[in-house]
């Protein structure tokens, strides 16, 4: 049986601490962004295209983040209609494990490769 107040205090936790660091994320584009205004640099200097990749990966980092939210929202949900701990897709209770490393999962480790997104090939 799965301890679902123990899971909904893990996952409670990890949205507070994604929540500042987004929010800290924010403050660090809005004030890279604030730079290049106000040093009118552009991409065609080096300083520019430094500054550039840095809002990229910051905005990449942001937008981790944001998903990471949503499936702990989710998991969230799901402790709430009490169908945490099994899997999406075949229903069949998650090793407990697994919801130790990853409390947000939806998926066992079966299904959960069909599920991982995808990430661009460099």
């Amino acid at each position: 049986m799965i301890d679902a107040e123990h899971f909904r205090s893990l996952l409670e936790d990890e949205r507070d601490r994604i929540l500042r660091q987004m929010e800290s994320r924010r403050a660090e584009i809005a004030s890279i962004e604030a730079t290049l205004r106000d040093l009118h640099v552009d991409d065609q200097n080096p300083e520019g295209a430094s500054t550039l990749f840095e809002i990229s990966q910051e905005t990449s980092l942001l937008a981790h983040q944001t998903e990471l939210l949503g499936e702990i929202n989710e998991a969230l949900a799901r402790i709430t209609d009490g169908t945490y701990g099994n899997c999406l897709e075949c229903r069949q209770p998650i090793p407990q494990d697994r919801l130790e490393a990853r409390p947000w999962t939806g998926y066992c480790i079966d299904h959960a490769i069909r599920h991982r997104p995808r990430t661009p090939q460099h």
